[in-house]
């Protein structure tokens, strides 16, 4: 079963909009310049595990 990203059910990730407001709320100002970004494309996700190739020794 998937949750609305794509993910295990109950599980999703937040979206711009959502952690633009929850940085708000937090009086947080994350900056690129300083490498805070931020993954919020589920596709983004599943590509760098896919490619990072885990298995269960590295977790």
């Amino acid at each position: 079963m998937t949750g609305s990203a794509g993910g295990p059910a109950g599980h999703r990730l937040l979206g711009p909009v959502e952690i633009r407001e929850l940085a708000r709320r937090l009086e947080l100002r994350p900056t690129k310049s300083r490498g805070q970004n931020f993954l919020h494309d589920a596709n983004t996700v599943r590509r760098i595990v896919r490619l990072a190739d885990l298995d269960h020794d590295d977790v």
